[in-house]
């Protein structure tokens, strides 16, 4: 049923990490209303815990790799689909500020 993907690729240090934050804190009453904000494609932190935003995935994509990088991009993608076909989403956001960079 997703209808829409709705990619949130906004320039660092404008508040992204805040969206990022909210939205993974909102994951169940986002899915009330069809949303998924997908738990996957996120890299791990400094701290081994992972980062908010779906950044990971971008370096995938690229054929990037990196200490943060715990998944491969087939783990992802495999993931991804899962919680698409669980949740039936009419829309997923996923949201990578390093989705800007990736546009050049």
């Amino acid at each position: 049923m997703t209808r829409r993907v709705l990619l949130h690729i906004g320039q660092q240090k404008t508040g992204t990490t805040s969206i990022q934050t909210a939205l993974v804190m909102d994951r169940p009453r986002l899915a009330e209303a069809s949303i998924l904000y997908p738990d996957t494609g996120h890299a791990r932190g400094r701290n081994g815990g992972l980062r908010p935003s779906h950044n990971a995935l971008v370096h995938l994509l690229e054929g990037k790799s990196g200490p943060g990088m715990w998944q491969s991009l087939d783990e992802v993608e495999a993931q991804l689909h899962g919680q698409i076909a669980e949740l039936d989403p009419e829309t997923v956001v996923l949201s990578a500020e390093h989705g800007i960079m990736a546009a050049d």
